[in-house]
């Protein structure tokens, strides 16, 4: 069921899950013991993200009333999920920024001097991708020189 709700992107309801000839979770269902299902799909601009579902242990179908509540909790979780979504676009919008501007200030304060550069390259690397070891190399003749090398807790 929920599976079908995810897939489909619309309410799948199950009066009796066990009379349902398309239900193949038995084995849930007995561990569950639960007999009638309700999946309510989270969509985002008509796109499945997520599934609410609820289950009674009786065969008790969900009334409409009770299926349009849980339309209104799937689309404020809907809601919830993107702002979520959009607030970690932001952030990382506005660190990506702020690492330019930093090492922008860096080689304005040292023109004659690439090394600076290099290091808040490096630092801020670091910052947006701390899991990481940032390398800046450059050519020298038939050898490749590293300038600068850092990884999380070397300095």
């Amino acid at each position: 069921m929920i599976g079908r709700a995810a897939l489909e992107g619309k309410i799948i309801h199950l009066p009796d899950c066990l009379a349902d000839p398309e239900y193949t979770f038995v084995e849930y269902q007995q561990v569950g013991k639960y007999r009638t299902d309700l999946g309510v799909p989270l969509l985002r601009d008509g796109i499945p993200i997520g599934v609410i579902a609820l289950m009674r242990a009786e065969v008790k179908p969900f009334t409409e009333k009770e299926i349009e509540l849980v339309e209104t909790f799937a689309a404020q979780a809907a809601i919830a999920i993107e702002n979520t979504r959009l607030l970690s676009e932001l952030r990382e919008s506005l660190q990506q920024q702020t690492a330019t501007s930093e090492i922008l200030e860096v080689i304005s304060n040292s023109p004659t001097d690439s090394q600076p550069a290099f290091d808040a390259i490096v630092r801020s690397g670091l910052k947006l991708f701390p899991d990481a070891v940032v390398v800046v190399s450059l050519p020298d003749g038939d050898i490749v020189k590293i300038c600068c090398y850092r990884r999380r807790g070397s300095g």
